[in-house]
């Protein structure tokens, strides 16, 4: 990636998940972990989510579903309330 893209990132992030959650995770934050929740921002929603091919509906389908078959609750729970509240339209 040549550009910042936390600022994409972000606007998926809070598309997905919504703002309440994201603003409840930034209000949980450690600072220790601050870069962490920055570099996710930055890769996995900025630059993963925000790829073209599918779009965010099929996207969330596949995160549910690997979070499931991995086990991953704490995660899947999270993205499964974001996916019902969204309802993908």
């Amino acid at each position: 990636m040549t550009q910042d893209s936390r600022p994409s990132g972000a606007t998926i992030r809070r598309r997905v998940l919504g703002d309440a959650h994201v603003e409840r995770t930034i209000q949980q934050g450690d600072p220790f972990l601050r870069p962490f929740f920055e570099a996710g921002t930055e890769h996995i929603w900025g630059g993963l989510w925000n790829r073209p091919g599918l779009d965010l509906k099929y996207r969330s389908l596949v995160v549910v579903s690997t979070l499931a078959a991995t086990g991953r609750l704490h995660e899947l729970q999270t993205h499964l309330r974001g996916a019902l509240r969204r309802r993908w339209s």
